[in-house]
């Protein structure tokens, strides 16, 4: 009898345990995170502050992107101020695979400064190593090609060297080595001296620029790391000028300030200028920029101010 009533006594607790151990098993999950909406650029413009809209938008970007987030084309237009294109240049970037570094960019270019709209196309090979780009190939022509080649000294500095080819002649040779201060990863003094030789015109004849740029920053994020991405600069060009030279050597934060003091000498003359150029910005509440502000001293003279739009998706 004792053994019948513990063994009852024993299935009641096994019974009642299962049940509990059923309620737990059943309880609802928590949500899942919510996970932050990526900031997407989707279009730029600048704007000349002394014309009247619609005729103020001087440069338009647009950029596209895939599915994982890269982009893959950036149109930019151009505009005299009544408003007709003066410019516009579309390139597309093709990647393999998941990587970020594009492995090839097309580019379609027509200039309407003349009478006759030139057409201009190009197809640049890009090679990257451990994410840092070692050599550009610029197609120009069946018969044209530019070969630019970077190499990463140990001590942070970079050696740059670009050759242009018609019928596998040199035409054109320069080279530089930029010294690189580098904080946060991002550059606060650049030095470089580039030495241009042009074959056909005067071979051996030699000019020299030298450049010395500072920079400073603010913590915001900026927009256009992203845009650039695909065929990223470890430096400042200084061949870009305009809109183009803030749009492509874009660093992670947004520049505050960047002085440019430029020497050269050689067979085109010789000469100097300081151009000191600011940027004052207006932002969303998640410190991303929706305005930014130009103005441009050059050797003490102020230029026109232009600000720039930002349009996000």
């Amino acid at each position: 009898m004792k053994t019948i009533l513990f063994c009852s006594i024993t299935l009641f607790l096994l019974s009642t345990s299962c049940k509990k151990n059923g309620t737990i098993t059943t309880t609802t999950p928590p949500p899942p995170p919510v996970l932050p909406v990526p900031v997407v650029l989707e279009k730029f413009y600048e704007i000349d502050t002394t014309l009247i809209a619609p005729k103020d938008t001087v440069v338009k970007y647009l950029i596209t992107y895939d599915v994982s987030g890269r982009a893959i084309s950036v149109a930019d237009y151009e505009f005299y101020p009544n408003g007709d294109t003066s410019f516009y240049y579309i390139e597309k970037h093709t990647y393999s695979g998941t990587d970020t570094t594009a492995t090839k960019t097309t580019s379609v270019e027509k200039d309407f400064s003349t009478a006759i709209p030139k057409f201009y196309y190009d197809t640049i090979y890009h090679v990257f190593s451990n994410g840092r780009n070692i050599k550009d190939s610029l197609l120009n022509g069946a018969n044209s090609y530019t070969l630019i080649k970077h190499t990463y000294l140990p001590n942070g500095n970079i050696a740059q060297s670009e050759t242009a080819y018609t019928t596998n002649t040199v035409i054109h040779d320069n080279s530089s080595v930029y010294y690189l201060t580098k904080s946060n990863s991002s550059i606060v003094n650049q030095v470089d001296t580039t030495k241009e030789i042009n074959y056909p015109l005067s071979p051996g004849v030699i000019q020299y620029t030298r450049y010395e740029t500072t920079v400073s920053y603010l913590a915001n994020p900026n927009p256009l790391n992203k845009v650039v991405m695909p065929i990223k600069q470890e430096h400042f060009d200084h061949r870009n000028a305009g809109s183009y030279e803030y749009f492509a050597a874009a660093p992670t934060t947004l520049i505050q300030q960047k002085t440019d003091d430029t020497k050269w000498w050689g067979v085109s003359g010789s000469g100097s200028q300081t151009k000191q150029i600011s940027y004052a910005y207006t932002f969303r509440s998640d410190g991303y920029p929706l305005i930014a502000r130009r103005t441009v001293i050059t050797n003490g003279v102020a230029s026109k101010q232009h600000k720039f739009l930002y349009f996000y998706k």
